[in-house]
């Protein structure tokens, strides 16, 4: 079985397969050493995320995002170009490159930065509300708890009066 698989993927040209894998890990890690079956078996782990309505109503919200970042960035360009070049020079000229708080397409690369950092957080997102959820449950019920607890000091506290009163009153 292995050489048979070998074959095949001498046959396919796994390097063609490894590398276009590479470019849609998300890991981001080469994998030209990696043979047909674990390049299938990632591949499929893939598309069984992507199919997940979770993940791809996430990834339209982000898309639908940026593609509303990118329409506002072109109408600051076509209504200021001047403005923008003069920016865009300003920034070369500048040490550290930072980008001003005026400028949109800095804007926009400061969230593209944002994006790469969230970007291995989300698969843990869906998890993640339902622990929140379930700790919201708990927490509703310590506060009712809490409350519980005030009512009956209160009233353990007035049958004491009263029976401090019955006990004088019967001495």
């Amino acid at each position: 079985l292995e050489a048979r698989v070998a074959d095949l993927e001498k046959l396919v040209g796994r390097t063609d397969l490894s590398d276009t894998s590479a470019s849609l890990s998300t890991t981001g890690s080469s994998h030209l050493s990696e043979g047909l079956i674990a390049t299938v078996a990632r591949t499929d782990a893939q598309i069984q995320l992507l199919s997940q309505p979770r993940v791809m109503e996430s990834a339209l919200r982000r898309v639908k995002a940026l593609i509303g970042e990118l329409e506002v960035l072109e109408k600051v360009k076509a209504a200021q170009p001047s403005r923008i070049a003069s920016d865009t020079e300003v920034e070369e000229g500048q040490e550290g490159g930072g980008a001003g708080s005026d400028d949109p397409e800095g804007l926009v690369n400061k969230a593209y930065e944002g994006l790469a950092r969230i970007d291995p957080l989300i698969p843990l997102a869906p998890g993640l509300l339902d622990r929140l959820r379930s700790l919201k449950h708990l927490h509703d019920q310590a506060a009712g708890f809490g409350e519980t607890i005030q009512v009956l000091t209160t009233e353990q506290s007035k049958l004491h009066g009263e029976l401090r009163a019955l006990a004088s009153q019967c001495s």
